[in-house]
């Protein structure tokens, strides 16, 4: 009945508010005295929507040029794009992170922790001629 003329929340708000609730009780009664019910809906785990070939096309078409910024951003793209790394983690970078003999990335991920990805035929060239 108090629901009628308003808008029905999404999943994650009626988790969101759930939580932010259950946090206040465990902060003002203690954690031992509120259980653990499973009150908040399931939330799916979605996977990120990849970019359409077009789009990458056009987003790399933007990078033409043998100018040294042309260049770099090409360089960074064809990291982010062909590795997977995230923006931070391609900016964090070195030229010795990248072994040209092998094809490896050597990266910095969050929390300071290291992993090797394999760095793709093309970001490779771009990396090269920057």
């Amino acid at each position: 009945m108090l629901d009628r003329g308003r808008p029905q929340l999404a999943r994650a708000t009626v988790a969101r508010r759930i939580s932010t609730v259950r946090s206040f009780l465990r902060f003002t009664f203690g954690a031992a005295r509120v259980p653990d019910a499973p009150l908040a809906p399931r939330l799916p785990n979605r996977l990120p929507e990849a970019p359409k070939q077009e789009e990458i096309e056009r987003i790399v078409s933007g990078f033409e040029g043998d100018d040294a910024l042309a260049l770099r951003n090409r360089a960074l793209f064809e990291l982010i794009y062909s590795a997977g790394l995230r923006s931070a983690e391609v900016v964090g970078l070195d030229l010795g992170d990248v072994d040209f003999d092998q094809e490896l990335v050597r990266v910095r991920g969050k929390g300071s922790k290291e992993r090797v990805v394999p760095l793709g035929e093309l970001a490779a060239l771009a990396v090269a001629r920057y």
